[in-house]
């Protein structure tokens, strides 16, 4: 017989919410990021800086509001604000100091990005429109590279993204599964995009990629393209 018969069965480590999680090194005074807030003037810039910073540490869901403060879990509340404080100090630390007065009221992290989007990301309906224009006429150059053409048409598509409005999910519990659909129909546009784009040299691969009845990806059919 194994000497562990009758042994109690080994307890499994604890899960680790890493949403809750702060490591010995994150403290209030860490550097999230090089770029500091000067206002409306550099707002996408410091804006996109700060959300890769806080996705990679799992935070980004205090900024968004989709960790929200706990209601009845007691032990779990005073971790929320704990971290939530946390992600305040590493969003304050890299606002340039003639701008933090004026935000010194705002204790939750997602009322403070809120706030800061609105008062400097310059959004317009006149604006959304102009990228929408710019990806319309995105064209390849008959002596452009593919590789050349697909990095200009990537670098309006990221701006389109960044503004333009996505539908939220209001049923209980999100049955609608609307995320998945919206970057469904979105990458589908960045294809269309492309492959009208692209010279009349590949109107024969473009159309045989159009014709699939299941459509490839944008990096597929640029693979296809690049290699034909």
């Amino acid at each position: 017989m194994g000497d562990d018969e009758g042994s109690p069965p080994a307890k499994e480590p604890p899960r680790v919410d890493l949403d809750y999680y702060l490591g010995s090194g994150d403290g209030p005074c860490i550097i999230i990021t090089p770029v500091k807030l000067r206002g409306s003037v550099n707002y996408d810039e410091w804006a996109k800086a700060v959300r890769r910073s806080m996705i990679s540490k799992f935070k980004f869901g205090f900024v968004d509001g989709s960790v929200t403060e706990p209601s009845t879990d007691s032990n779990k509340m005073k971790h929320w604000y704990v971290v939530n404080s946390m992600v305040v100090s590493w969003i304050t630390n890299k606002i340039d100091e003639t701008l933090r007065s004026s935000i010194e009221d705002y204790d939750i992290a997602f009322e403070l990005w809120c706030h800061l989007r609105k008062r400097f990301c310059v959004v317009t309906g006149t604006r959304v429109c102009h990228i929408k224009m710019a990806l319309s006429s995105c064209k390849q150059a008959t002596t452009e590279a593919v590789t050349e053409y697909f990095g200009r048409m990537s670098k309006i598509w990221k701006e389109y993204v960044q503004y333009a409005r996505v539908p939220r999910c209001t049923c209980a519990g999100c049955t609608c599964n609307i995320a998945k659909q919206v970057g469904e129909i979105r990458e589908e546009d960045r294809l269309h995009y492309f492959l009208i784009g692209l010279d009349d040299h590949y109107e024969a691969i473009r159309a045989q990629l159009l014709a699939q009845t299941l459509l490839p990806s944008v990096d597929e059919a640029y693979q296809t393209v690049v290699n034909t």
